[in-house]
């Protein structure tokens, strides 16, 4: 039936026990999806060591639809998990790599000996609280970061760890049992005694995890309240010792953990010894670290008693033997829901009184038992004693009144209460021992492994009786775990049988075996935690591998149900004697739940689906569907019978494992969505016969209608007019009576204009949505048919969406009856049926409405004034309002599109909300908004009569291919919405577009707002690239990879300076912009800056997403750096074609680069100073919220993307945005210094043809994914720190001090000075030194050994002396040390026969060094380790001095290479022949160098500071000597 598949998870690494005893084996616990915790024991060494493995290879999602199921998919199905654990993993990657991180090295937690040896572990998943309430997150909403992990460990002489897992800390250790003897057992025994101190404490067995896993509620023996327990919930921890003491942890102790941990107060590791003491007042029992207060909630502890399992004389008759133990011994225990206790206790308790507890072990065997306190019961002799207590409580009070408080003070905890609980239930079997008991998610079953026998025993818990034995068993590891197999949900017990390698599926359902397989040979069953039923079958195999057990069903894809067997025909099941299923049964196939649901999903669907027989024959076919169900796989009432909200339950997607009741559910649900559909559009009339739409002509009477023939308006709606008239003139907003007093005398025109117009001409009925569209707008996986309303609300505004979905769904219920909204009330039961809710019958009727009356503006179309009221007073506030916010005001498409039907359309909502009113007034709470939604109706339909000239012209101008709706819900500041004028530029050409915002209400407003700034302006730059986001379709100045820097500029950066003219003074001003600017001018300043930062998102994105050879190969860019070889291409179009067209790409860039550092100088003038941060932040928070109340809001959603996080920047610090800008300036002018720079590509020509450049990219500046990433996000807020900057500042110093020397020629020109000047500047390094390129050439002037003339020369030139000083006191000892190496080596290099020249040289060499102080002389012969050394030892004293000593003479400025060369050059140099010119020249340049140190002797560091002063007279007595 199934056969066992085997899938690798992951490598332990430090596991230290493969084969110990159950309590002792490798535990886990899944933290997610392919999250796995494990702890491991090692006996030896005594110690618990905790590893995380990410299965990364895992893909819940794509097991859903395959066929492999494993056994923790079996809750897949469920509603209550219907996330996918890929989507988890996803959302929770960022702490899913922090537990990789945490977790590299393993967590060890080390016992020690006078603790005793471990015994037990326990690995418990636990969940925070949700903030002010009791209640655990459900399972479906918990993330990663609220999972906490318990770890518990139990050693010998009982003292219990309750650690943290996922911090490796211990939170608290107790000991629930003392005898005077625990601190003392190591002190007093001798050292010559080496046998272990005899302990009376018991040992700790087992720790019980009590909790309910998702699986309880498929025991009917548990009573509904029971089983309704927060699932998958740890409730607490029973402590179970060897010889029947147990100590229950509750969840209030199990908080104070949490709290604790919560807190941070754990991370110190607690001792006994020291922590607890005989007369502490924290507890009576040892308790020791940061929880240890959780001893108080700890009152008593639970002694099970024995049960006497032989009579008197056997007893008497027993053989005792010596190595036998005495009384009974406890091997193991579980937990589980029962019915053990009486009705009385059950009444008294509540559901708690069904908690018990299994132990097996020896005397007996299996037992059973309840936590129980016991009640006192009433006597005369109990009486008389509380009243002699109480009588001598208050004498002794009194008597000892004096010594009150020092009693007080001396308080003891009270000892721990015993609380002996009696057997509920025990099996004997002679002498039987059993060493595992696990009970199943279920709570149904026992399996008790006995190694002495090598058998299985299956318990009946809930009988009290044994059910079977399993044979040939012996070293056997078990599990219980829950999978669908055939449709159904089965337990099933996983045996693992070490002797035969193999792993055994067996199925209680069944009583059968299903699957077998071998496994490698010395692999362990690893031991889940007990609390989820959605265990995984994890193996490790010896070679420390984890592998997972997959269960797959034995059903091939290719027998499938062929589609000849399928439901084609809808008549084919008329016929009663054809059962296709016979026929499939006869040829050997299995019939599974998925093969039903897929036939319902491949049944045709009636059509038309108002044709009786049809939908009759339809209806049937799903009958007899529902009825093989029910007859094959009977399922019960108590399976799971939900789908996962967002499964596709297309026939290629349908899971295998889906359950009979899943089944049976969406048949049902499906059938009965299709038959609302049926009768609503089989709606039939007041007289019984079926309506039939018939718009030609109205028959209402005139008392109904909103007009009559004549064109005179009804009563009512002058008087409804009248009201909102005042209404509107009491409320402030006078300007809008005359258009409320405009609508009556609107309609009347309107329909006098289509009073006698043929409808066969211009009429298109709305046509009812498609019964397969229809189905998918709802869930029929759930307890009911549910209506998927968010996905509509995302839905409306497709823009392949020829109709409005909403009035085609109203077509359904009001079109086909013929009654329009007349039908409402009929209608209600067909709403109600299919989920509807109210909200949604208001969108429904008034988009129906609405679209109708625009196609066809009849009274017909209106229908009747009383059936309008009804649906207007059926509709509370809200949905009124939602309604009305939902229908489109404006349609644009191709072709064909009646922009007077949207003026008729906004006319019927105008009315609609002024009856509305005057039948039934909104309430206070939505009276604003309903006001705001009226004036927002009334001057929409004003702009579209002022439009009407402009969109007539542009419907076949128009270049767009989609269709585009309008609504009032679409228009900020709702949600998702966005403003009018950004939708008119996506919907119109550029010059209609720009009219209709030029003419919108509120735009002069928002020019006075900005300061001058144009929006209209802003917005048309914006909507260039909003239409072409990409660069693969092409703009005005890139077409086919070509790029026209004239054209850019035409069309963007002119428009831009155009609109900052307006804003910035016209002549220069002695004080700061910011300063003198209104808030209006820095709000317009502000959108400018967040246009520019938007452009250069966009033109930026080759840059920031395709690779670059160069970079990759840390070399230097030519002009041609976009071309490369094609495997490294993402998109072929984004990358410019071409050296000319690269340089106006990157001209263009470098241009509207300035131009936002210009805006952003001109914002931020100093980043420091929060007066100026202040009045920024307050202009622009000001303009949003200007915006946001103006009747319609001007600034677009793409540049409130920019704005909003902007002003959070501002808030804190524009310091991020300004780096970020500088950096990717400097990168820029980099890549074009070497591209398109004259000085960049002479390069090849001045270099050596045996030495390159290497330019170090990615050291020199950040990952160009975020470096030139300019959206403002969180990304921003990680600002990079000093040391990062000075790192990078530093790479680029000691970059361009490798371009100097690989450049430098003999003497000094103006040309490789202006070359490594524009360098600098491009670097980004003259803002931190000014005269770097000077202090370079200086460094490379003098370890060149040039002319004295030429090191004055640049002396000169630098400006900071203070850092010219560090040069030269390096380069000083560079070049004497390299002498004094000289002259060792000619030393050692001189034969040993010549003793006269190695004497002369020797002496030199000690003339040399008595030249120099001793301190001199140890600066001088450091060699590159002391420094080194030296400058880490300086890293704490230099880390806080300007950023300009860290980047100028730093260690990566001498590397060995330029050591080597300085001595190669002085080797030279002391080789030449004897010319007093040469050497005194030489000589002059260490004097040079040495008085340039002196002079700055101040700014330098250690021993240099110290050995400045004498470096010239140490130069004068060196001249002499060299």
């Amino acid at each position: 039936m199934a056969s066992l598949s085997l899938r690798q998870v992951g490598l332990l690494k430090h596991a230290e026990a493969l084969s110990q005893s159950f309590p002792l084996c490798v535990t886990y616990v899944e933290l997610m999806a392919g999250a796995y915790l494990f702890a491991s024991v090692n006996a030896a060494k005594n110690r618990c060591t905790v590893e995380f493995i990410l299965d990364a290879t895992n893909n819940t999602t794509n097991a859903a639809a395959s066929d492999s199921t494993c056994a923790t998919s079996t809750v897949m199905m469920d509603a209550k998990s219907h996330s996918s654990a890929a989507s988890e993993v996803v959302e929770n990657e960022t702490l899913l790599e922090h537990l990789q991180s945490s977790f590299r090295i393993p967590k060890v937690f080390q016992v020690l000996e006078e603790e005793g040896m471990i015994t037990a572990i326990e690995l418990a998943c636990d969940y925070r609280k949700v903030e002010g309430s009791r209640e655990v997150l459900p399972k479906k909403k918990r993330a990663l970061e609220s999972i906490y992990v318990h770890l518990f460990i139990g050693t010998s002489n009982g003292t219990v760890f309750v650690c943290n897992a996922l911090r490796g800390t211990i939170m608290a250790l107790a000991q629930f049992q003392y005898h005077g003897v625990f601190a003392h057992s190591q002190v007093e025994r001798s050292q010559e005694d080496e046998t272990p101190p005899k302990c009376r404490n018991e040992s700790v067995v087992r720790f019980v995890l009590h909790g309910t896993g998702p699986d309880v509620r498929f025991n009917a023996n548990i009573a509904q309240s029971t089983a309704s327990l927060s699932i998958g919930t740890l409730h607490a921890v029973c402590v179970v010792h060897s010889r029947g003491r147990a100590v229950l942890l509750s969840r209030t102790v199990l908080d104070i953990f949490l709290s604790v941990a919560e807190q941070h107060l754990d991370g110190r590791r607690p001792y006994f010894l020291l922590e607890w003491s005989p007369d502490s007042n924290i507890s009576s029992f040892p308790t020791a670290g940061p929880a240890a207060h959780f001893a108080a909630y700890i009152e008593s502890v639970f002694i099970v008693s024995e049960e006497d399992r032989y009579s008197a004389v056997e007893l008497r008759t027993q053989p005792i033997t010596s190595n036998s133990p005495k009384g009974r011994s406890i091997r193991d225990a579980a937990f589980f829901f029962g019915n053990l206790s009486d009705t009385a206790a059950i009444l008294r308790i509540g559901p708690q009184a069904m908690e018990s507890l299994v132990l097996c072990g020896e005397a007996p065997a299996l037992s059973m038992y309840t936590f129980e306190s016991t009640r006192a019961t009433f006597s005369a002799r109990k009486t008389v004693r509380a009243v002699v207590s109480v009588l001598g409580g208050m004498a002794r009070r009194i008597w000892q009144r004096s010594s009150e408080n020092e009693d007080k003070g001396a308080m003891k905890p009270q000892r721990l209460a015993k609380r002996h609980q009696k057997v509920k239930d025990a099996f004997f079997e002679a002498d039987m021992v059993f060493n595992v008991v696990q009970v199943d998610p279920t709570f149904q079953w026992a399996a008790c492994y006995s190694e002495s026998s090598g058998r299985i025993y299956l318990y009946d818990l809930m009988g009290g009786a044994l059910w079977r034995v399993m044979k040939g068993c012996r070293s056997a590891k078990f599990q219980w775990c829950v999978a669908t197999i055939a449709g159904k949900r089965m337990l099933l017990l996983v045996v693992h049988l070490l002797l035969r390698y193999a792993v055994e599926v067996y199925s209680l359902r069944l009583g059968q075996r299903l699957a077998a397989r071998h496994v490698p040979q010395g692999s362990i069953l690893l031991r889940p935690e007990t609390i989820s039923s959605a265990l995984s079958i994890l193996l490790l195999t010896p070679s420390r591998e984890v592998i997972r057990v997959h269960v797959e069903l034995n059903v091939k894809r290719e027998e499938e149900i062929p589609p000849s067997f399928l439901f084609a025909d809808p008549s084919a099941l008329l016929n009663k004697e054809e059962n296709p299923f016979n026929t499939l049964r006869e040829k050997g196939y299995q019939i599974m739940p998925r093969d039903i649901l897929i036939s319902a999903l491949r049944l045709p669907l009636p059509t038309p689906v108002t044709d009786e027989r049809v939908f009759s024959a339809y209806r049937l076919q799903m009958k007899k569907l529902e009825n093989s169900v029910k007859s094959k796989f009977s399922p019960g009432v108590s399976d799971e019978r939900c789908l996962p909200m967002g499964m596709d339950t297309a026939v290629e997607n349908v899971p295998r494992n889906i359950t009979a009741a899943q089944c049976l559910n969406y048949l049902e649900l499906r059938l009965a969505c299709v038959t609302n559909y049926h009768r609503a559009m089989k709606l039939r009339g007041l007289n019984g016969e079926m309506q039939q739409p018939d718009m030609k002509e109205s028959k209402l009477p005139n008392n109904e209608a909103f007009f009559s023939e004549e064109g005179e308006s009804h009563p009512s709606l002058l008087q409804a007019v009248r009201a909102a008239s005042e209404m509107l003139a009491s409320g402030g907003f006078p300007e809008f009576v005359h258009f409320v007093e405009d609508i009556l005398p609107s309609m009347q025109r309107l329909l006098a204009m289509h009073k006698d117009a043929p409808p066969e001409t211009n009429f298109t009925q709305i046509s009812s949505i498609p019964l397969d569209v229809f189905l998918t707008h709802f869930h029929c996986g759930g307890y009911k048919l549910e209506f998927l309303r968010d996905e509509m609300w995302a839905f409306e505004n497709a823009s392949d969406a020829k109709e409005d979905i909403w009035a085609e769904i109203g077509a359904v219920f009001y079109s086909s009856a013929g009654r329009g909204l007349g039908s409402l009330l009929q209608q209600l039961e067909f709403f109600s049926a299919l989920g509807f809710q109210t909200v949604d019958v208001a969108v429904i009727s008034l988009s129906w409405l609405c679209c109708s009356f625009a196609r066809w503006p009849t009274l017909a179309s209106l229908g009747s004034l009383s059936d309008l009221v009804f649906l207007l007073k059926t509709c509370n506030d809200a949905a009124f309002l939602t309604g009305v916010e939902h229908v489109p005001c404006f349609t644009a498409g191709i072709t064909g599109t009646n922009h007077e039907g949207d003026e008729a359309c906004v006319l019927l909502l105008i009315l609609c909300m002024i009856i509305r009113q005057q039948e039934k007034p909104v309430g206070h709470a939505y009276y604003t908004r309903y006001l705001r939604l009226l004036r927002q109706l009334l001057a929409f339909r004003t702009m579209l009569h002022r439009w009407k000239s402009h969109l007539q012209a542009s419907i076949t101008d128009s270049g767009k291919t989609c269709y585009q709706r309008i609504r009032m819900c679409g228009l900020l500041p709702c949600e998702g919405g966005d403003t009018l004028n950004a939708y008119c530029f996506r919907i119109f050409p550029t010059s209609v577009a720009q009219f209709l915002c030029e003419n919108t209400m509120g735009s002069d407003e928002m020019k006075r707002a900005l300061g001058g700034v144009d929006m209209v302006e802003l917005i048309k730059l914006v909507s260039i690239r909003k239409e072409t986001f990409e660069l693969d379709v092409g703009t005005s100045w890139y077409k086919e990879r070509t790029w026209s820097h004239s054209v850019f500029s035409e069309r963007v950066l002119k428009p831009i300076l155009s609109v900052t003219a307006a804003v910035m003074p016209k002549t220069p001003q002695e004080r700061p912009w910011i300063h003198t600017a209104t808030p209006q001018e820095v709000a317009g300043l502000g959108l400018i800056l967040v246009v520019e930062l938007i452009f250069l998102e966009w033109e930026l994105e080759p840059l920031r997403e395709e690779p670059l050879a160069f970079i990759q190969n840390n070399l230097a860019p030519d002009a041609n750096l976009f071309e490369g070889s094609d495997d490294l291409v993402k998109s072929l179009a984004r990358r410019p074609k071409g050296s000319r067209s690269t340089r106006d790409y990157f001209n263009s860039c470098r241009e509207l680069l300035t131009l936002a550092q210009g805006v952003l100088a001109e914002i931020v003038e100093d980043a420091s100073n929060s007066e100026s941060r202040e009045k920024v932040v307050e202009a622009w928070s000001s303009l949003l919220s200007y915006d946001n109340n103006a009747l319609f809001a001007h600034v677009p959603l793409v540049m409130r993307q920019q704005l909003e996080p902007l002003i959070k920047l501002f808030r804190t610090s524009p310091e991020p945005l300004v780096g970020r800008i500088r950096e990717v300036s400097s990168f820029l002018d980099t890549i074009m210094f070497f591209a398109f720079r004259e000085f960049g590509t002479q390069l090849s020509s001045v270099a050596s043809p045996s030495a390159s450049l290497s330019v170090p990219w990615d050291a020199m500046f950040d990952a160009r994914e975020r470096m030139l990433h300019l959206r403002l996000d969180s990304d921003f807020t990680e600002f990079p720190g000093r040391q990062q900057m000075e790192t990078k500042m530093k790479m680029r110093s000691s970059f361009l001090k490798d371009f100097v020397f690989m450049n430098y020629r003999s003497a000094y020109t103006d040309a490789s000075g202006e070359r490594v000047a524009k360098l600098g500047e491009a670097l980004g390094l003259n803002r931190i030194v000014g005269d770097i390129s000077q202090l370079i050439l200086f460094d490379a002037a003098a370890r060149h050994l040039c002319s004295n003339i030429e090191l004055h020369r640049l002396r000169n030139v630098v400006a900071s002396r203070h850092l010219a000083a560090r040069i030269a006191a390096e380069d000083f000892r560079i070049i004497v040390a390299s002498c004094l190496k000289y002259y060792n080596e000619l030393k050692r290099g001189i034969p040993k026969e010549n003793r006269l020249e190695i004497q002369r040289v020797a002496l030199k060499i000690k003339s040399m060094d008595s030249a120099m102080t001793e301190e001199c002389r140890s600066w001088i012969q450091m060699g590159d380790a002391k420094k080194d050394f030296d400058t880490r030892m300086g890293e704490n004293v230099t880390s806080r001095s300007p950023l300009e000593r860290e980047i100028v003479a730093c260690p990566s400025w001498y590397t060995l290479n330029d050591i080597r060369a300085v001595e190669s050059r002085v080797k030279e140099r002391l080789q030449q022949p004897r010319s007093p010119e040469a050497f005194s020249d030489f000589n002059a340049v260490l004097f040079t160098l040495a008085c340039v140190a002196a002079e700055g002797k101040t700014e330098l560091e250690g021993v240099a500071r110290q050995v400045a002063a004498e470096l010239p007279a140490v130069s004068n007595r060196l001249a002499n000597l060299l």
